[in-house]
């Protein structure tokens, strides 16, 4: 039989273009772009260069140079080739002003911001103004003082707090119909929005907070009725000290009946340090129920338990099934498990009891895809790790989670170092960094020349501290961890 050899380029056009749709585009124009005409000619096509997204070229003080390389050469080489295809840009905003200059972008409708802090915001609309970035038609006259959009249509912006979620919907940004909003807290806000030409016009609303809120019946609901074209609903938040949980009745009286063209609500709520002065409390049942009967498939979780004035507190954890967003908010030991396919990050805490190994192998099946996790349990584990036990044969089964990458271990008992680092209990391929305490780390790896926890180890390359460690002096410790490129204290 002869050899027939083929290289890629001999194949038709068609069949480099299936091939390259499976690679990520972004990926695709600065590997291939520049490379010989037909190349060229293939990775300029629409179908390529229309959404670019950059956001996911990251800089974290040890990928700077890679960022820099990725955006000088979209800047210098690629831009200029392709700017008039491009309808959809993604960019961290430290790179926003190299872009600007890179070239004019006549056809672009979609800019998504990530870490932009509201002042730079302001500033970046305000640098539209010359016409360098984007056409006439997208952004028209504009105040020097004042920032008005005539045509921004989708923003997907990561900001601090509530006061700058509402300067964006203050009418500024007069065409907006899709708003994602990921912020750190919800305060009280003292802002009216008198123009509602932006609240009215919007039909697409997302909105993640990160930490625990008092003011979601203060604010954040009120600003929500004043949706009333809503199509398209995200919640995903944690309301601290109400006197009941929220529940399917008040999230369909209090914010969806002003909502008459709603269609898609999507929501991860918790109502936490709840105080209940009637019996009997709520069951998880009764609170799952009050959805069912407004049309909503849910699933939710209650924990009960007394603060240091013996008053009943309680909190519960709702979710709309099937669960379609990247983040939920954190899980304790009541958790019921279900399948969140799309989740990356996950933190689960429990402050009364302790999470044990069938907890973990729910985890690991629930989050199939989980990349980071955080535990903080100082608890001590009822389900004893492997270390604890002085036959092989009495082990469980290994728990395994195939892609999680990063591990955060410092608010913990020792038991879950064990948990985790141990290869009889628990199977990590792709760790790559880890966040514990020193003292735990030299105990469960017995200063660093046990062999039960070196396979999890061997592929590490950060580890940080809760303190600052000097280990210029340890050898074995840098066996123990032969990839490491990094330690440093919290």
């Amino acid at each position: 039989m002869n050899r027939i050899n083929i290289y890629i380029l001999d194949l038709p056009d068609e069949i480099l273009l299936s091939i390259f749709n499976k690679v990520n585009n972004t990926d695709l124009l600065y590997s291939l772009m520049g490379v010989n005409e037909k190349l060229d000619r293939i990775t300029s096509d629409n179908m390529f260069t229309k959404d670019i997204d950059l956001t996911t070229v990251s800089s974290n003080g040890t990928n700077d140079l890679k960022l820099d390389i990725v955006v000088d050469r979209f800047c210098t080489y690629i831009f200029p080739r392709i700017h008039n295809n491009v309808e959809s840009l993604g960019i961290q905003a430290s790179m926003f002003h190299r872009i600007l200059h890179a070239d004019y972008y006549p056809n672009l409708h979609k800019l998504t911001l990530l870490n932009v802090e509201i002042d730079m915001a302001s500033e970046i609309f305000n640098d539209c103004i010359d016409g360098s970035l984007f056409s006439g038609r997208l952004l028209g006259d504009l105040s020097s003082t004042i920032c008005y959009s005539s045509n921004i249509s989708h923003l997907r912006i990561r900001i601090h707090n509530f006061d700058d979620c509402l300067f964006l919907l203050d009418g500024r940004l007069s065409q907006l119909h899709t708003l994602i909003v990921k912020l750190d807290d919800v305060r009280y806000s003292q802002i009216v929005i008198k123009n509602e030409d932006t609240l009215l016009k919007l039909k697409c609303f997302s909105f993640y907070v990160n930490r625990p809120t008092l003011y979601f019946d203060y604010d954040v609901a009120p600003l929500l009725r004043r949706m009333s074209n809503m199509e398209k609903l995200t919640l995903s938040l944690s309301v601290r000290r109400r006197n009941s949980f929220i529940d399917g009745i008040y999230l369909t009286d209090e914010i969806c009946s002003n909502m008459p063209h709603l269609h898609s609500f999507i929501f991860d709520i918790v109502s936490d340090d709840t105080r209940f002065y009637v019996h009997p409390k709520p069951s998880s049942d009764d609170v799952r129920q009050t959805f069912i009967e407004n049309g909503y498939h849910v699933d939710c979780y209650i924990d009960y338990y007394t603060d240091v004035t013996t008053a009943e507190l309680g909190r519960c954890h709702v979710y709309s099934l099937p669960f379609t967003t990247e983040h939920i908010q954190y899980i304790s030991s009541r958790f019921p498990g279900g399948v969140f396919g799309n989740v990356r990050v996950l933190r689960v805490v429990d402050t009364k009891r302790s999470f044990g190994k069938t907890f973990f192998a729910k985890i690991s099946r629930s989050f199939p895809l989980l990349t980071r996790l955080t535990v903080s349990n100082t608890i001590e584990q009822v389900e004893k790790p492997s270390w604890r036990l002085k036959k092989f044969n009495e082990t469980s089964p290994i728990i395994t989670y195939p892609h999680l990458a990063e591990l955060v271990l410092f608010d913990v008992h020792i038991d879950y170092v064990e948990q985790f680092l141990s290869s009889f209990n628990t199977c990590l391929p792709c760790l790559n960094s880890l966040d514990i305490q020193y003292e735990h780390l030299t105990t469960v790896t017995e200063n660093f020349t046990r062999d039960a926890t070196r396979i999890n180890c061997a592929n590490v390359k950060r580890i940080v501290f809760n303190r600052v460690i000097h280990l210029k002096q340890s050898r074995n410790f840098y066996r123990y961890f032969p990839s490491l490129k990094k330690y440093c204290p919290m």
